[in-house]
């Protein structure tokens, strides 16, 4: 009987956007740490606040893809690193 198990490391980021205390939208990623590469869901949990304050709630958004642009570049570049020490 052979046994085994296949690792995968990845980064979850989450992000709750809210307006006066209520929740709007729940944004989170998932990046894999070998590629880099994300995937990337967002939800709107009240239509009527992310309607009236879409502007704002957009912002924020774009924010957390900000962080998740940034944390994909870091895993990209130490991964490339690390292939760079390999050779």
């Amino acid at each position: 009987m052979a046994v085994s198990m296949n690792l995968k490391k990845t980064i979850h980021m989450t992000g709750q956007i809210m307006v006066d205390s209520k929740n709007v939208a729940y944004v989170q990623a998932n990046i894999s740490a070998d590629s880099g590469v994300s995937n990337l869901t967002t939800t709107v949990q009240n239509q009527s606040l992310y309607a009236s304050n879409i502007t704002d709630v957009r912002a924020q958004i774009e924010a957390f893809m900000d962080e998740l642009y940034a944390a994909e570049d870091a895993t990209i570049a130490e991964n490339s690193a690390s292939e760079t020490e390999a050779e």
